[in-house]
């Protein structure tokens, strides 16, 4: 057994040959991780794009304002996140207006086009938009969530805004 202590490089190929019996070729190529056998079985290991989505949880409790968002959640993962969704959550459905919250990464809007945002019609609970114009969060960078809008709360209420990465 080899043992490293510190990150393999392996070399970009766009074939292998067939290592020797008993011994297995590992190299990679279109982004994933591949082994083939002597016997010229190869495997493709899933990319880290194929791993399943995650689901960052933002949440506000009590009675509902206007408010631009000031916690800082941090993609600390050591690889770019891409946002795949975004879904917005009241305990109690809003009333006389809709409830619009927005998602920042670094300080700057995703949803360059403001009518995307999630938006809470009046007398609903929930939504979900998948329409973001920017979605990578490079690591290091972080995200905010401001809620823009709200209708009639009721004190108590819970926001949850849960953004979904790959």
């Amino acid at each position: 057994m080899i043992r490293f202590a510190t990150v393999l490089g392996l070399d970009l190929v766009d074939t292998s040959p067939n290592p020797p019996s008993g011994q297995l070729a590992f190299y990679a190529r279109n982004g994933r991780l591949h082994t083939k056998d002597s016997g010229g079985s190869e495997v493709a290991y899933a990319t880290t794009a194929e791993l399943p989505p995650r689901v960052i949880p933002y949440s506000v409790e009590g009675e509902l304002e206007p408010i631009e968002g000031t916690v800082r959640l941090y993609n600390d993962s050591g690889q770019p996140w891409n946002i795949v969704a975004v879904r917005a959550t009241v305990s109690e459905p809003p009333t006389g207006s809709s409830l619009i919250v927005d998602v920042n990464i670094d300080g700057e809007t995703i949803f360059t086009d403001q009518s995307k945002r999630p938006t809470i019609p009046s007398g609903e609970t929930t939504v979900k938009s998948t329409e973001m114009a920017v979605t990578t969060v490079d690591d290091g960078s972080y995200l905010t969530v401001d809620i823009d809008q709200v209708g009639s709360t009721t004190p108590g209420e819970t926001l949850v805004v849960q953004i979904t990465v790959v």
